[in-house]
């Protein structure tokens, strides 16, 4: 690192940040390029050198102080001439702020305290002035500049006050007109730079044409070399300044600051990959707003601006879902997957298209099926990338316990078990053999696991809890899968052994009427009917249950073992639920059989065989004795109302509603005189 003496200049262009935050590329590119071509110029005729470029302000060096005030005059002279013709919004402003002092040089920049001051300077000197400190003025040709004091000034970072003064531009002063007329004939001088190596050539007479023309050709190629040297951006400050916009969300403002490099350098990597973030978080502040038309011009128009951007397959998915999203508050769920599907299609199925569509199905909550069906394809593409996004854990959470192998789902619960197994390894331990309902999917899932990872399950005490606490829809592979195992002996002795010699339950029965041959029929009426016959025969008086009522009566038939009291029991509660029972068809039968069976049965006889026997069925006790008086005098009342419905049928010209009322009378008529 060296240190030299310089003289220190800052510019910046008024209110530029302002005037270019809501302006078009176009418009900032031509505002620079012209400050450029008006001011380069001149700091090359002052021997200036441009160490870097703040945006729209200059950093110079000048090893005069005396040429830094008299270019800095010029400067303003010469956008004052431009100004006169310039429209209001194309003006150019620029304050120069100047400071004298010894600096540290450190590569192709400059540093130190002078620098320092100089730029606090520049914050206080006003538009269309020059201003500079006193280190400046003393070391300076003060007869050349017209000068005066502004005043003292406390400075931030900056511990003595300063004295700053003013380069006095009042075109009624002599002074300022000798010095501006001076000065624009050394603009007008033409510059001469030869090398010596040129001077020392034979200056005979063929030489000196020869001479002359290698002059020239060296002078172009300087004065070209010099000028790509002092105009070429200052790459790494302008990526820095839109790195600090991009995190304030001025994403206008960041990618103003990448033209400025990409229009002389368009294929400049780091701009690029900083202009492709700039636009992915336009883009997605925009739909975080829900802005979606504003998102959606924005991915059409960026990759016209910037054609090196390419393809956006995240940000197209993120847009898309997000315009799903917005369709769904619609009503508009059939137009989502068909949105979804062409996103899918046009992105030839990439695994994190895949990924993104199944958190849009999970935090939706719109379909299950489709957020598992997505998730496993983006999980077999790239298991390492995905399995510790917390949507994958979510999901796994929610497949174990509400998934079951009816379900299907095999590929899903494969990638669990050779996955995460040591992760929901004591989850499914713990609930292989849970007997709570809502437990079903998740104790199948620990059989299911932990069988395949050869780990021990007791498979007669497992199916035995299918079967008396299964509470699910028939038909079931589940289900068949447990009662198979029982109708085929299970582990020899412990099946049987496991089954408990009184079962108080059976969901199973309460499902659907049996119909024989299923696995159902033969297991109730075969190895299950001795533990669940006390069970069946209080189901035949429970009032709260058709279903189970009528299979206990068919399974008692089956075995040969309903009693008359028990037939009893069960022709009278199907009697006294009539309003349950007549509407249903398929219980309507039932009912019809129960009269039948009372108006041939001598129920003086059952009732004496039954006697005082008391058949309890939950909270329903069933007493023989007093229920006689309680069925009279339900069929008489229903004797007395049928008429009624009888004749309004009539007025309707329903003939069905007339013939069943009809029949029901006649069955009443013939119970009544029996009880």
């Amino acid at each position: 690192m060296t240190t030299r003496n310089l003289t220190i200049a800052f510019t910046d262009i008024k209110g530029f940040t302002e005037r270019t935050a809501n302006a078009n590329r176009d418009f900032v590119l031509r505002i620079m390029a012209r400050h450029d071509e008006l001011l380069m110029p001149v700091i090359r005729r002052y021997q200036g050198q441009l160490i870097k470029k703040i945006g729209d302000a200059y950093l110079l060096t000048f090893e005069s102080p005396t040429n830094a005030v008299l270019c800095a005059l010029m400067m303003q002279e010469k956008l004052k001439e431009y100004n006169r013709t310039a429209t209001a919004e194309e003006k150019i402003e620029i304050r120069i702020a100047i400071n004298t002092g010894e600096v540290n040089i450190v590569g192709a920049d400059v540093m130190g305290e002078p620098v320092n001051v100089a730029s606090r300077v520049e914050g206080i000197t006003e538009a269309n002035e020059v201003w500079f400190t006193e280190a400046t003025y003393l070391a300076m040709n003060k007869q050349e500049v017209p000068n005066s004091l502004v005043g003292e000034f406390r400075l931030k970072g900056v511990p003595e006050a300063l004295r700053v003064y003013r380069v006095v531009m009042d075109a009624s002063s002599d002074a300022f007109k000798r010095t501006l007329a001076a000065q624009q004939i050394r603009m007008n001088e033409v510059v001469s730079a030869i090398p010596d190596f040129v001077q020392t050539a034979a200056e005979t007479d063929s030489s000196r044409w020869i001479l002359s023309v290698v002059k020239v050709v060296v002078l172009l190629l300087g004065l070209g070399l010099l000028f790509l040297h002092l105009s070429r951006p200052d790459v790494g400050h302008f990526v820095q300044i839109a790195e600090e916009r991009l995190k304030a969300h001025d994403f206008a403002g960041a990618l103003t600051q990448l033209d400025l490099v990409l229009k002389d350098d368009t294929g400049n990597i780091p701009a690029q990959d900083l202009v492709r973030r700039i636009v992915d978080a336009s883009c997605r502040d925009s739909l975080e707003r829900g802005n979606l038309d504003e998102a959606r011009r924005i991915f059409l128009e960026m990759p016209r601006r910037y054609p090196f951007l390419g393809p956006q397959d995240s940000l197209e998915a993120s847009l898309v879902l997000g315009e799903c999203r917005n369709m769904l508050q619609t009503g508009d769920k059939d137009d989502v997957y068909e949105k979804i599907d062409q996103l899918l299609k046009n992105q030839h199925n990439k695994p994190e298209t895949h990924f993104a569509v199944a958190k849009f199905f999970s935090e939706t909550g719109i379909n299950w099926q489709r957020t598992l069906d997505h998730l496993l394809i983006a999980l077999k593409a790239s298991s390492d990338r995905y399995s510790k996004e917390p949507v994958v854990q979510t999901e796994m959470d929610y497949f174990l316990r509400h998934v079951t192998p009816d379900d299907g789902y095999d590929d899903f619960r494969s990638y669990v078990a050779n996955n995460d197994f040591e992760q929901v390894k004591p989850l499914l331990e713990q609930n292989l053999y849970s007997p709570a309902t809502d437990a079903r999917a998740l104790r199948w899932n620990a059989q299911r696991i932990l069988t395949g990872k050869h780990l021990p399950v007791d498979l007669s005490r497992f199916y035995l809890l299918e079967l008396l606490d299964s509470n699910c829809n028939l038909p079931s592979r589940m289900v068949d899968e447990a009662m198979a195992f029982f109708l085929a002996g299970g582990n020899q002795a412990s099946a049987a052994a496991i089954i408990p010699a009184n079962i108080d339950r059976f969901p199973l029965l309460d499902r659907e009427t049996l119909e024989e041959k299923t696995h159902l029929y033969q297991l109730v009426t075969g190895p299950f009917f001795a533990p669940l016959r006390d069970f069946l025969v209080r189901s035949l008086a429970d009032r709260a249950n058709y279903t189970r009522r009528a299979n206990a009566c068919l399974i008692l038939k089956f075995r040969k073992e309903l009693s008359p009291s028990e037939a009893l029991a069960y022709h009278l509660t199907n009697l006294l639920c009539f309003e349950d029972m007549i509407g249903p068809t398929y219980s309507r039968g039932s009912w019809y059989d129960s009269m039948d069976w009372l108006g041939k049965t001598d129920l003086n006889a059952a009732f004496s065989v039954a006697g005082d026997c008391l058949l309890a069925s939950g909270t329903t006790v069933l007493a023989f004795p007093s229920v006689r008086a309680e069925a009279k005098q339900f069929l008489a009342t229903l004797s007395q109302s049928l008429p009624v419905v009888i004749e309004k049928a009539k007025d309707q010209k329903n003939e069905f509603q007339q013939e069943l009322n009809q029949k029901i009378l006649g069955l009443v008529q013939q119970v009544i005189p029996k009880l």
